[in-house]
């Protein structure tokens, strides 16, 4: 009788565990495990960086700063990458030029960068690609892959770390609440 106990709570707390998983991941919204304790989280603030475009422009976090920021890690290798930068350049086309929001898309982990030129190029995307050789994205450990949304203050107020698809639709929701 108690092993039978024992195999029915055993089965109740896996349930439980995986319900509670299964809503985490359609939230999106990670924090990071105790594991990861290097991984950018929500509620911290965005450490400094500065990214280069194709044509030199340097974009710096300091002078980001006042603006809802939007931060696409992303690979031209990377299907789940390519879908969602169509997915939130569409939603959030209409933010494009205001003067408290930017997004850019961080090609991180590219092996071939004039594939990612060319890929960025036929898209016609209203928003800047840049590229730190991958700097920045190591040290908040992105992936391919992550968005991150920061407030004007500089504080990061959600983070994707996966495809999925209400991911661009969380983001615009968020983006909605902070402009």
């Amino acid at each position: 009788m108690k092993n039978k106990l024992l195999v029915v709570f055993l089965l109740l707390a896996s349930l439980s565990t995986y319900s509670k998983s299964d809503v985490s991941a359609k939230m999106a919204v990670v924090e990071s495990p105790a594991d990861e304790p290097n991984k950018l989280s929500i509620g911290q603030p965005v450490p400094s960086f500065e990214l280069l475009t194709p044509q030199g422009q340097a974009l710096k976090s300091s002078e980001l700063k006042g603006k809802v920021l939007v931060l696409d890690f992303w690979a031209s290798w990377c299907a789940p990458c390519k879908k969602l930068t169509g997915e939130i350049n569409n939603l959030l086309a209409t933010y494009h030029g205001k003067p408290d929001f930017q997004m850019i898309g961080v090609n991180f982990r590219e092996f071939n960068k004039d594939t990612a030129l060319k890929y960025w190029a036929e898209h016609e995307y209203k928003f800047p690609m840049a590229s730190d050789k991958d700097v920045f994205g190591k040290a908040i450990q992105a992936g391919n892959p992550t968005i991150l949304v920061v407030d004007k203050a500089g504080i990061v107020k959600g983070r994707w770390d996966a495809y999925a698809p209400e991911t661009a639709e969380a983001v615009k929701k968020l983006v909605d609440s902070l402009l």
